[in-house]
């Protein structure tokens, strides 16, 4: 069972977006694309999916208001899709 952990480094955020993104090329296929996801992440909220010390999975929350956030962008490796 994969544990979810929060990122708050934002170098790691950056490492752990270019990594999960480049090994999703029929989503994120645009090189440019995903630098720019990679770089947008810094600061906003972060979440890893890991099994044990393998990242398989991200998410970056946008908040919107006090009161709403939105997906700015996610991903989980191939292997681990639909589980």
């Amino acid at each position: 069972m994969p544990n979810i952990v929060e990122i708050s480094s934002p170098e790691e955020k950056s490492r752990i977006c270019l990594a999960v993104l480049r090994a999703l090329p029929e989503w994120f296929g645009v090189a440019s694309a995903v630098l720019g996801y990679a770089s947008s992440v810094k600061p906003l909220p972060f979440f890893a999916a890991r099994e044990g010390t393998r990242n398989i999975g991200l998410i970056a929350l946008k908040r919107n208001t006090p009161s709403a956030m939105e997906i700015h962008v996610m991903g989980v490796l191939k292997d681990y899709q639909r589980q």
